[in-house]
């Protein structure tokens, strides 16, 4: 049984040793893409932005659900400070946390 699980840990440490030695991943490939994409059409490109937690406090990962909500709640965030009149308050009715996820 231990040998079981010390191949695979083996084989998942070898996988992740690969595709760190590949190069950029494919999301920075395709921002890189999309930079060059803009700035050809004369366009500025969107300022880069902070990587978003994908774990809460004890290190556990987030779900799906959670980090969807934490990006609509960042762009709610953007276009209030904007007071952009399409602005809609992303968390439910009566929802009295200001922060969907802490």
């Amino acid at each position: 049984m231990a040998s079981s699980i010390d191949r695979r840990i083996r084989r998942l440490e070898e996988k992740l040793r690969n595709r760190a030695e590949s190069g950029p991943s494919i999301a920075e490939i395709i921002r890189e893409r999309r930079r060059k994409r803009l700035l050809a059409e004369g366009k500025e490109p969107e300022p880069e932005r902070p990587p978003v937690p994908y774990f809460d406090e004890a290190g556990r990962p987030l779900k799906i659900g959670d980090i969807i909500r934490q990006a609509r709640f960042a762009r709610f965030e953007r276009e209030r400070a904007t007071n952009s009149p399409d602005c809609v308050d992303p968390r439910p009715p009566g929802s009295a946390s200001p922060h969907p996820i802490k």
